[in-house]
């Protein structure tokens, strides 16, 4: 298999890759609405069956790049991390080479592998759109490169992308090198003990410094965001699998810290007076900044344009659209006629009507000649009926072509499609507005909800594309969670910034449209002054900035960390 990592295979991989890249760049719309359910319930299976081929391709890669250069493999297997299983394979062979370019090329081929699985994972993608094989390439997609490169690239791991970087540095040992410098830094600055360092080059020390540190933040995220995940996904046994993490990772350390702060070593006497100084300082600084200091960014809520006020103008009968008079945008009058709809079964029914009337009226003349006032009273009465009903269809005939309730401007994406479309009786088919009248309707989380609540009647800043910012006031938070779209241009699937899933809907009735939003949210109103309302277009996208000045920056991160995480779990349950 070596000669899938020679260098014409290399010129090929590069073709490849290029070409996936482009096919998912150009199709992002569809690759990202599949992304928001890979990690559903029902999608796991698949995820598995991906994690263990494309292991299985990855860790072979290694083998065989690392026997090509005359190395040696003597296991491959799975570890398990908090119960999590991770793939490997030993080619510590590979650091006896001579060449750095061949341990890098060991380091990196597991990528290359898994790389060229997602690009050929592409070409299938593309071309199919729903469906198993469909499902099964955008899971590879996903497995092969997006998580690929955040975790064996990620150069604060012990995986691929440290051994690339440490040879690429010339720091074998970096990773060590890094924890043995914070082991000096707490020493010194935290418990007054006089330690020395290896006699690094200036340059070595500043990065040795910069990846400790960096690690260090990266090991915490990835240890909370697994203990989150393993309490969230598996709730109860989560909670309990969680604890046992925090036990081993921080309860064990924090003992044999404690009994070294209090017993020391030989030839080293930690001050406990420092290291509760310093650890007290620290502590305090910390409450005081994330507990008390207010939030000093500002928080963002998608809004967009709409009339105010909003008329909606419904089908009176069922019937076809046959005849369209207008088109979205234009200055209607009140009774202009709009469409016209056609039902032949409203024209069958009231031909029978004529000729039951007629019917009615013979049998009538005929009972008057015999002389049967009882018949013929009842037949009055008959004819009355059906004179009645003939009025209501008549009624009914006339309401199919659709007039304007008042003056203003039409409302309806693509107007001209709903030619031929079926309405039922009530449908919504289109609305009309006031250029002169508009407002904001701004969607709202449930973090958000409270300080737009608080904000009612206060400013807010307004951002809208190629327009300067302005001001305005919140006039009205409706405290009413719905998962229904205020207006479809929010909805991700059509660019906008929200969220959605697909529903069994109507679309050519429907202006809510296919989709739905995941999480429902709340709305609210912010009116425009008549100068903006007529530069501003019905279904025009705005950002609404407000700072939460009681907010401190523990509660907004919270707050952000806790909403991120319900969304995303969201998708999983959904």
């Amino acid at each position: 298999m070596s000669w899938i990592h020679s260098p014409p295979a290399l010129f090929g991989w590069l073709v490849l890759i290029v070409v996936g890249a482009y096919l998912v760049f150009s199709d992002w719309d569809r690759f990202a609405a599949s992304s928001h359910y890979v990690f559903a319930p029902e999608n796991w299976l698949w995820l598995t069956a991906c994690w263990v081929v494309l292991k299985i391709v990855h860790e072979v890669s290694h083998g065989v790049v690392c026997h090509q250069y005359g190395g040696t493999v003597r296991e491959t297997g799975i570890m398990f991390i908090l119960f999590a299983p991770l793939a490997y394979v030993d080619v510590t062979s590979s650091w006896r080479f001579r060449s750095r370019r061949e341990r890098i090329h060991v380091a990196a081929a597991g990528m290359y592998g898994e790389l060229l699985v997602a690009a050929l994972a592409v070409l299938v993608w593309s071309n199919t759109h729903s469906g198993w094989l469909n499902n099964l390439c955008f899971n590879t997609i996903f497995m092969a490169s997006i998580a690929t490169l955040v975790f064996n690239a990620n150069p604060l791991m012990k995986f691929d992308g440290y051994y690339i970087l440490s040879d690429s540095l010339l720091l074998p040992n970096l990773y060590a090198s890094g924890q043995q410098d914070l082991r000096y830094m707490a020493k010194r600055y935290m418990l007054g003990i006089n330690s020395t360092l290896p006699d690094w080059s200036r340059r070595d020390a500043v990065i040795i410094r910069a990846y400790g540190v960096a690690s260090l933040v990266w090991r915490v995220l990835v240890s909370a965001g697994m203990i989150i995940t393993a309490a969230t996904l598996f709730h109860g046994a989560g909670i309990v699998l969680a604890g046992v993490a925090l036990v081993l990772w921080l309860g064990l350390p924090a003992m044999s810290f404690i009994r070294y702060l209090f017993f020391g070593k030989p030839g080293e006497r930690p001050s406990r007076l420092r290291f509760c100084c310093t650890a007290g300082s620290a502590v305090t600084t910390f409450v005081a900044v994330f507990g008390f200091v207010p939030w000093p960014g500002a928080r963002n809520a998608p809004a967009v344009v709409e009339y105010s006020p909003h008329t909606v103008v419904r089908a009176f009968s069922a019937g076809f659209v046959r005849e369209i008079y207008v088109h979205d945008g234009q200055q209607v009058s009140k009774c202009q006629p709009l469409l016209m709809l056609e039902s032949r079964e409203l024209k069958r029914e009231l031909a029978d009507l004529d000729l039951q009337i007629r019917q009615s009226t013979i049998r009538s003349q005929r009972h008057e000649q015999k002389g049967e006032i009882a018949q013929k009273q009842a037949e009055a009465k008959n004819r009355e009926a059906l004179v009645t009903q003939h009025s209501e269809k008549s009624s009914q005939i006339e309401q199919l072509t659709i007039r304007a309730t008042h003056a203003g401007s039409v409302v309806r994406r693509n107007l001209a499609e709903i030619r031929d479309t079926y309405f039922n009786e009530g449908d919504e088919i289109l609305a009309i507005g006031d250029e002169s009248q508009k407002e904001l309707r701004v969607s709202l989380s449930q973090d958000d909800l409270e300080a737009f609540t608080r904000l009612s009647g206060a400013s807010v800043q307004i951002d809208i594309l190629r327009l300067p910012l302005w001001q305005a006031r919140v006039r009205t938070v409706i405290p009413r969670a719905t998962p229904t779209l205020t207006h479809p241009a929010l909805a991700a699937a059509n660019g906008g910034p929200l969220p959605v899933k697909p529903v069994n809907r109507r679309t050519d009735n429907s202006r809510s449209g296919t989709h739905e939003l995941l999480v429902p949210r709340f709305s609210a109103i912010v009116p425009l002054t008549a100068s903006y309302s007529a530069i501003l277009h019905s279904g025009q996208l705005a950002t609404i900035t407000y700072r939460p000045c009681h907010e401190s920056i523990g509660e907004h991160l919270y707050q952000t960390v806790s909403q991120w995480i319900r969304e995303r779990f969201a998708v999983c349950r959904r």
